[in-house]
């Protein structure tokens, strides 16, 4: 089903068909249309159509996790965006089923409508702006989710900055260790 779907997304963004109502109407000739032959090449296709920003949201998005604040993007996005704008563009990719909110309050967060589109995403950044966009994403989590000592020591990690990856896993640790998960302490002591 998923392939099918976007295999139909990017026949109808791409102009070939278009639905209405519950039919599907050809509207150029699909012999010429080029299609992926996997679903992460359609869903990198999908990726590629958006506009550069969006582009660049979703890959900021797709280093902050399935699941991502917009307070996070916001801080992350190493272009000036003005909130609205971004609520703008977010919109957009709800609207394009990248994305769908699934918590308003007090801070919008929103999750990959599926995991595939994340890893397409993610693996579409080079290993210096995956470094750059995790450390990024760990200094505003940082700020607003203190507390994400798991996430921190995994995005200062992949950041580059071990220092701090350090600190936050040993935090990890230690919490893991008051809860009685040891399995898990253990993990994070190393």
């Amino acid at each position: 089903p998923l392939f099918a779907r976007e295999l139909m997304d990017a026949l109808i963004e791409s102009g070939y068909i278009k639905q209405q109502g519950d039919a599907v109407v050809i509207i150029r000739d699909l012999s010429q249309a080029r299609l992926p032959l996997s679903i992460r090449e359609l869903v990198q296709a999908r990726i590629d159509r958006l506009s550069d920003l969006d582009r660049l949201i979703l890959k900021v998005a797709a280093v902050i996790g399935r699941d991502f604040s917009m307070r996070i993007l916001h801080e992350s996005v190493p272009v000036p965006i003005p909130e609205t704008e971004l609520m703008q563009r977010l919109n957009t990719l709800e609207t394009q089923e990248f994305a769908y909110l699934i918590s308003a309050d007090p801070d919008p967060v929103y999750r990959f409508r599926h995991a595939i589109t994340q890893e397409v995403a993610y693996e579409g950044l080079l290993g210096e702006q995956r470094a750059m966009l995790h450390q990024a994403v760990a200094v505003a989590m940082r700020i607003y989710q203190p507390e994400a000592h798991e996430l921190l020591a995994h995005h200062f990690s992949h950041g580059r900055n071990s220092d701090e990856a350090w600190v936050y896993l040993v935090l990890a640790g230690e919490k893991a260790f008051r809860d009685y998960a040891n399995g898990s302490a253990l993990k994070y002591y190393g």
